[in-house]
């Protein structure tokens, strides 16, 4: 998350920055979208096929109107036994890049669980070993 700004600039190009269309509830990056409608027809529609539970139903509408055999193509995706994978993520997109910022924060808190401070005893654990060396090692008088 710390980069994702950056990584949106480099994954996004030239849409990063332009105004999207309309806004729509369904969590995912306007820039994603822009990016998508140029992609060739058959990776848009194994997008849409994923993720069709997921879209906002006025976006599938303006999809089906912009393309009137955009459905049928998605029927022949599920007649050829292709497998619904909601995680489907299209070739060089990150995952996280596909959501607004918003879903993404929310997803990264969730899988973010661990509560155990390892940051303070890796630190705790490194403090220990320099003053070991500087205070035992460095002063140790040798005898002889």
């Amino acid at each position: 998350m710390q980069n994702r700004q950056l990584r949106e600039q480099q994954a996004y190009g030239g849409y990063y920055g332009r105004q999207g269309p309309c806004c729509y509830n369904d969590g995912f990056n306007m820039f994603f979208w822009l990016w998508l409608l140029d992609r060739p027809q058959h990776e848009r529609d194994t997008w849409a096929y994923h993720h069709r539970d997921q879209i906002d139903p006025q976006r599938m509408n303006e999809l089906r109107a912009n393309d009137a055999d955009f459905e049928n193509r998605l029927k022949k995706l599920e007649q050829s036994g292709v497998k619904k994978d909601s995680s489907y993520v299209p070739a060089n997109v990150d995952r996280d890049l596909m959501y607004s910022k918003e879903v993404a924060e929310e997803a990264y808190k969730e899988n973010n669980t661990s509560s155990f401070p390892w940051f303070w005893v890796i630190g705790f654990i490194t403090l220990g070993g320099v003053a070991y060396l500087v205070f035992f090692k460095r002063f140790r008088v040798r005898k002889g």
